[in-house]
């Protein structure tokens, strides 16, 4: 169970590590870019600020 929780500790620091210096990896901005899409089919456009205000 400790070699497990090891290898969990190192994995979330590698991985805070590479969002810090690297960012968004290709796939992930492939992947992004598709569920904008899909989004945007599905729900419609976002409102903007000036329509959702309570003003």
């Amino acid at each position: 169970m400790l070699r497990f929780a090891a290898h969990v500790a190192v994995a979330a620091g590698f991985a805070v590590l590479w969002q810090e210096w690297v960012g968004q990896g290709l796939l992930e901005r492939v992947v992004a870019a598709a569920v904008r899409g899909t989004r945007r089919r599905v729900l419609g456009p976002r409102p903007r600020a000036a329509e959702t205000s309570q003003a």
